[in-house]
């Protein structure tokens, strides 16, 4: 009896010869090619990718001066890091709130991962939301909360 198995792209031949034990053979039958530049990964192993969008805060305060960090990561289906990602993330931002940093971001010149930072609207309350876009990834929201500043954070 003999069996085929793939790991780590290399084919493994498993052949069962009665008493004497197994004999073992490698051969790269299995190996496929990396995927082009825009393109997802989709080898064996590679787990369907996911695009998690996170906040460090769920909410800040409306004084014009707080913010938060808002990171957006490609990731396979076991929460490894896709470095390999390519493509530009476009963020939209509704509610009271700006965003600092790159927009389109190119996440591929960072590994896969990448971050911007949300800043409050002076004297602005409510729902902010991010919805981060990719070609590949598709959409990923995450949203937070501006409330009211106290007279103190205002003078």
């Amino acid at each position: 009896m003999t069996s085929l198995l793939c790991v780590s792209g290399m084919a493994v031949r498993l052949a069962s010869r009665g008493r004497s034990g197994v004999a073992l053979g490698l051969s790269s039958s299995c190996r496929q090619a990396a995927p082009a530049a825009g393109e997802l990964d989709r080898r064996p192993g590679a787990g369907r990718p996911s695009w998690p969008v996170t906040a460090d805060d769920t909410a800040i305060t409306g004084d014009g001066s707080d913010a938060t960090r808002v990171v957006f990561r490609a990731v396979d289906a076991y929460g490894n890091q896709r470095r390999y990602t390519s493509g530009e993330v476009t963020l939209h931002v509704t509610g009271p709130a700006e965003l600092i940093g790159d927009n389109p971001f190119p996440l591929a010149e960072y590994g896969g991962l990448g971050a911007v930072w949300l800043r409050s609207r002076p004297g602005r309350t409510g729902p902010v939301t991010v919805i981060a876009e990719h070609p590949g990834l598709g959409r990923a929201r995450v949203t937070l909360t501006v409330m009211a500043a106290s007279r103190q954070h205002l003078d």
